[in-house]
């Protein structure tokens, strides 16, 4: 076949007739669509090379663009070259993001139907997405015929079946589950079945539904007369646990006290769950609640429902508040209420019909009993899959099938897939995937594929799910910052990993969009550098979210995730993020400049004298034979505590403002050791097992850390304390989204507030200094890292005052 350059280089013409062109290099000689593509030319003339060149991106024709723009670098300037270029890049990224979605749909239903086959469409787009898109046609009709044979042998064996067991094969087939299917119509024994929603029946219409449960009950116990086909209702005399039911809600309707309540619930626990449990009824409004334990699911790892679960027995809705089950007994219509599922006595004798076979089973009637009572929540008071172990694979796919089936929402088979691929398996985008899915459609209706694509093109959807991915990550702006521009560019490349030369181009662009905003603005001209953002810092937050992978490039989770978030939304959002980062350092490099400005020459004077006397004495050491590794570590500690008192003294600061991971343990001994020697200092860190690095800005620690020191000794020094004590007491704390270090920084002096003011004013005035100026530095210092500064009562142990920094522990 004529390769697309050849085409180009033998028709010089050829940029006149685009439609021509990509027949030609794609070797497609059909007369009719040549004659189309040529009409299509004349009536619709090409302006320029230029034009031709778009009109071919246009039609997904990439390779014959390319040879194009190859072949006329003389008609097209540089910018307008580069302008096409990244139209073209942005082209391939738009197709690769669409058809690689359809690639996944389909890979997935090959493998229901046992075909492990991957179509080559990926190769063909680089060239032309019409050869990739047919590609994928051609697979999509293999996969339907495979499919519909696996259909028909199954459906083969139905005759042999009862009525229940085709209804769930049938189920299966429809749920895309064939190897279930199979199963079912192949083995008699339920338990060989995978447990899915499909093999669980549902709850249908049932004949007396509308029947008073009184009238109901009395024909169960024969103490009226039935309808003469109720006895076929009648549950097994071997099923106990039925019949206790029965005589509990005949108690309970009979007469409603605090026993019959507590043995209705009783009951109903058993019916559903093998563990006995005792159960106590309390008075609540004109009834009684019992809390319910039965309705729990080993499975159901992600259940939000309490695992005490009230049922409230009685004529009247009971009060609101949390989560709770009405079983109505007398009285008017049962309402609906937020946060209350109606129990009627007719869905508990569907549990009891002995018709429903394969409802008869604890954990089936269980199921049946959840979804009933699930239907009629909120998704939160259902589902809770942020800290849920989802597993991966089926069994990923298998959680969501139970998810989506007792939120009551009907699903076709690729749907479970679909959310899969869409949040790339991430348990917080798959939950907002989900909320929102419930949003979109109404429970009676049938959740699509379609509704994925109706998500996709809610802006509100797509912003919940976008703040789900982000959530881990919203304290950090630099983090949010460097994880829109990989989605944004990644999803424009329609690949999911970045090069890092591609995240520098992204960060330039929104860059530029900063500086136009700012211009438009009519503020004066300023710098965004760029430099301002630790790319390894940032990348180590996201990798600890999980939002990375490992290696040297930036793998994201999917490419599903990257195509639904990576939107034109997320480009102004990502913006908005680095003007918020830019303000925010600037504000902290002009607090820091004011603080050190503040600070007395006595200051910088006292920490470099006391580390330059430390220096020598461990030079010293050094210099009489003592050679260890330990010993030239500390040395190279001091020297750099030094460094930085002189940087901050030149006011060359900006290189020192940046958070970085280090040893606290380590800087609060390399600090004391210069006030140890010159102050006849004993000093104390008590250390937790495990680690002790923060991530913080390492030099507003340590002036941090030398501002306590100072104030302890003065205190003590105003005392005339005999010993000078200062023990670190490290440890750990836990929040729900941080790990934190806690040090518990003790002296021996008089305690805080109970120094001898006028000997502390004297030994300030002697130095120069007002007061109150370590504590106030000392907590700006932290609240720039994230941390804090507490007073904590006096140490019970050294006897003077204790206060407690807190910082983030470097994961």
């Amino acid at each position: 076949m004529t390769s697309t350059v050849d085409v180009v280089a033998e028709w010089p013409q050829a940029w006149r007739q685009p439609g021509l062109l990509a027949l030609a290099s794609r070797g497609e000689a059909d007369r009719a669509t040549a004659a189309r593509a040529v009409l299509d030319g004349i009536l619709h003339p090409v302006v320029d090379v230029a034009d031709g060149v778009q009109r071919l991106i246009e039609l997904g024709e990439f390779a014959a663009a390319r040879a194009l723009m190859g072949r006329s670098p003389s008609v097209l300037s540089a910018e307008h070259a580069g302008e096409l270029g990244e139209r073209l890049e942005r082209a391939v990224g738009a197709a690769s993001n669409r058809l690689g979605e359809r690639a996944h749909r389909l890979r997935i239903r090959a493998a229901a139907v046992g075909q492990a086959v991957d179509p080559a469409w990926a190769d063909l787009l680089a060239d032309s997405a019409t050869a990739a898109e047919r590609e994928l046609d051609e697979f999509e009709k293999f996969v339907d015929a495979v499919a519909d044979d696996r259909v028909t042998a199954i459906r083969a064996r139905f005759p042999e079946l009862d009525r229940e067991r085709v209804l769930i094969a049938e189920a299966c087939l429809r749920g895309g589950e064939y190897d279930v299917a199979e199963s079912v119509v192949t083995h008699s024994d339920e338990s060989t079945w995978l447990s899915l929603p499909a093999t669980v029946p549902h709850l249908g219409g049932w004949a007396y539904a509308d029947e008073p449960a009184d009238s109901v009950l009395g024909w169960y116990l024969r103490q009226e007369e039935s309808p003469a086909d109720f006895e076929q209702c009648l549950p097994f005399k071997t099923d106990t646990k039925a019949w206790s039911l029965i005589r509990a809600l005949h108690d309970v309707h009979d007469e409603l006290t605090e026993e019959s309540a507590r043995e209705l619930g009783r009951a109903i626990d058993d019916l559903v769950n093998d563990i006995p449990v005792n159960h106590r009824a309390r008075a609540a409004g004109s009834g009684y609640d019992v809390e319910l334990r039965g309705l729990v699911d080993p499975r159901f790892s992600w259940l939000a429902l309490p695992k005490r679960l009230t049922l409230h027995i009685g004529p009247t809705r009971p009060a609101v508040g949390g989560t709770k089950v009405w079983l109505p007994v007398g009285g008017t219509d049962p309402e609906p209420a937020a946060g209350l599922a109606v129990l009627e006595p007719s869905v508990l004798f569907q549990l009891l019909d002995p018709a429903g076979a394969h409802l008869q089973s604890t954990p089936n009637r269980r199921v049946a009993l959840l979804r009933h009572v699930c239907a009629q929540l909120a998704f939160d008071q259902v589902v809770d899959i942020a800290g849920a172990d989802l597993g991966s694979g089926a069994d990923t796919r298998a959680t969501l099938l139970w998810v989506l089936d007792l939120l009551g929402l009907v699903i076709s088979p690729e749907v479970p897939d679909m959310v899969v691929y869409l949040s790339a398996g991430m348990p917080e985008a798959m939950a907002a995937i989900i909320r929102e899915l419930c949003r979109i459609v109404g429970p009676a209706e049938e959740l699509a594929h379609e509704d994925l694509v109706r998500l996709r093109d809610d802006t509100e959807a797509v912003r919940a799910v976008t703040e789900a991915v982000f959530g881990p990550v919203a304290d950090h702006l630099d983090a949010c910052v460097v994880y829109g521009a990989l989605l944004g560019r990644a999803a424009r490349l329609g690949v999911a990993s970045v090069t890092p030369d591609q995240l520098d181009a992204e960060l330039d662009e929104l860059t530029l969009l900063l500086m136009e905003a700012h211009e438009k603005s009519g503020e004066r001209d300023r710098d965004f550098p760029i430099g301002r953002i630790d790319l390894a810092a940032a990348g180590n937050v996201l990798r600890d979210a999980g939002l990375l992978g490992p290696g040297a490039e930036y793998e994201l989770p999917g490419q599903g995730l990257v195509a639904l978030l990576g939107r034109p939304g997320l480009t102004e959002a990502t913006t908005a993020w680095l003007t918020r980062f830019h303000k925010e350092r600037d504000d902290l490099e002009d607090n820091t400049r004011l603080m050190l400005r503040s600070r007395t020459s006595w200051h910088y004077e006292h920490a470099r004298k006391g580390h330059l006397y430390a220096l020598a004495q461990l030079t010293a050491s050094l210099g009489v034979g003592v050679d260890n590794a330990g010993l030239r570590e500390r040395i190279r500690a001091q020297q750099a505590l030094i460094d930085e008192f002189t940087a901050i003294e030149k006011g060359d600061i900006d290189a020192l403002l940046h958070s970085s991971v280090f040893d606290f343990a380590g800087l609060a001994r390399e600090i004391a050791d210069g006030q140890r020697k010159i102050r006849d200092l004993d000093f104390e860190v008590v250390e937790p097992d495990g680690t002790t690095s923060v991530t913080a800005i390492k030099v507003l620690v340590h002036l941090t850390l030398s501002d306590l020191y100072l104030n302890a000794l003065q205190a003590m020094e105003a005392a005339e304390s005999r010993t000078r004590r200062i023990r670190v007491t490290l440890r750990y704390e836990d929040s729900e989204t941080q790990r934190y270090l806690l040090a518990d920084i003790e002296d021996s002096g008089p305690g805080y507030g109970r120094a001898d003011r006028s000997r502390l004013d004297e030994i300030r005035k002697t130095y120069g200094m007002s007061g109150g100026e370590g504590m106030r530095h000392a907590k700006a210092n932290l609240a720039a890292c994230r941390g804090r500064l507490e007073r904590m009562p006096d140490s019970a142990d050294l006897g003077g005052a204790c206060l407690r920094v807190r910082l983030p522990l470097a994961e």
